[in-house]
């Protein structure tokens, strides 16, 4: 997971004038594929690890990133459905994850830090890749908060946007959007 967290780091510092998710997520696969590998053959050459643990190692951290790793181990779980709209965690590494989002517009992935104060659930420098401007709108962005707020078991999900790297006005911290879960 550190791997992943270096390519994509690594993208985003020299690619801030023409930021793409797509080729983000190349890069953190990359990162993930490199750390597994490196940190097999460390493993394997200190002789901490059998050298088939050592192939078990690189062949997880190699995982795609439509396969996420688990808290449990089964990534089978991940996957929640409601009313035609899914949410399949990615990846996750401590409280920063990624979600793929789909529903009856098309799918988006969401990124963010979350942070859970109370019975308040806060997305903190969440980031949005969608099919376009307007593709997803704001009702359906409020649909899958209040679904994974149920979920979470709280009352108000709160998203913090990031600073903007692309689209309309790049640098650009949008507001805070408040959404109460029924």
């Amino acid at each position: 997971m550190v791997g992943a967290a270096v390519g994509f780091g690594a993208y985003a510092l020299t690619h801030r004038d023409n930021f793409r998710w797509r080729d983000a997520a190349l890069w953190t696969a990359g990162g993930a594929v490199a750390g597994g590998t490196l940190g097999a053959a460390a493993h394997y050459a200190a002789g901490l690890v059998a050298s088939s643990s050592a192939a078990s190692t690189a062949t997880t951290a190699a995982g795609t990133l439509a396969t996420a790793a688990s808290a449990d181990g089964d990534p089978t779980n991940e996957v929640r459905t409601v009313a035609e709209r899914t949410i399949t965690l990615l990846q996750r590494e401590g409280n920063i994850v990624e979600y793929a989002l789909r529903g009856p517009k098309g799918q988006m992935n969401v990124m963010a830090e979350i942070v859970r104060k109370g019975e308040t659930l806060i997305l903190r420098g969440t980031h949005i890749e969608g099919a376009g401007p307007g593709s997803q709108g704001i009702r359906e962005l409020r649909e899958f908060a209040r679904m994974f707020g149920r979920e979470q078991g709280v009352t108000k999900v709160v998203i913090e946007g990031g600073v903007r790297t692309t689209g309309a006005n790049p640098g650009h911290v949008p507001r805070d959007i408040v959404i109460s879960v029924k």
